[in-house]
């Protein structure tokens, strides 16, 4: 389930914004919570509304999510550009980078996923575990300038395994997410 999502640079969104399905402490309504006992699980909304005045951005939030649902399932091709679209009221905030991160709860498990990109290459992308009181890193990716990749792994794995990892991250190319590769490439750590 869906608990946080949070864009930052893109459409109408120069800083960061966050729709949060966390349930708060009113309890009119308890059917609508997806209650979840212990201290890792969070008890969030089965629904939430958007609304707001016109030109205020609900529209956009949806446009955020499913572009970067987009860029997670089906990707670009590679040497394609990437379709972004940053905020353009601002100049300097077309040389940026856009944000996107999803914060979700599965199989009683909290992880945090998200990437940062422009039109040319994926800047940074990451997963994590959140535990109680720590977070533990299943893997980190910067790409420099060059379109060099580098790729690191918090996750114990035997010598072959870490060898395939390498080589996906290796041939993962700079505008393509390491996160759809791995799938793709039939690597069951992160599906």
């Amino acid at each position: 389930m869906l608990i946080r999502f949070r864009v930052r640079n893109f459409l109408s969104f120069k800083e960061e914004i966050e729709l949060s399905m966390v349930a708060g402490k009113v309890q009119q309504h308890p059917e609508q919570i997806v209650r979840h006992p212990g201290r890792q699980g969070i008890d969030l909304l089965r629904a939430a509304l958007i609304y707001g005045a016109n030109a205020s951005g609900k529209s956009n939030l949806v446009k955020a999510i499913d572009f970067a649902r987009h860029m997670i399932v089906d990707g670009v091709r590679a040497k394609s550009s990437i379709p972004r679209k940053p905020f353009k009221l601002d100049p300097a905030s077309t040389a940026e980078p856009s944000r996107f991160e999803f914060e979700i709860q599965y199989k009683g498990k909290i992880f945090v996923y998200g990437f940062l990109l422009d039109s040319k290459r994926i800047h940074e992308e990451w997963l994590y575990e959140i535990r109680a009181a720590s977070e533990k890193k299943l893997f980190h990716r910067s790409t420099s300038s060059d379109e060099i990749n580098k790729v690191e792994f918090g996750i114990k794995v035997s010598k072959k395994e870490l060898d395939l990892l390498d080589l996906v991250a290796l041939g993962t190319p700079p505008n393509r997410l390491f996160l759809q590769e791995s799938i793709e490439r039939n690597i069951k750590h992160f599906a």
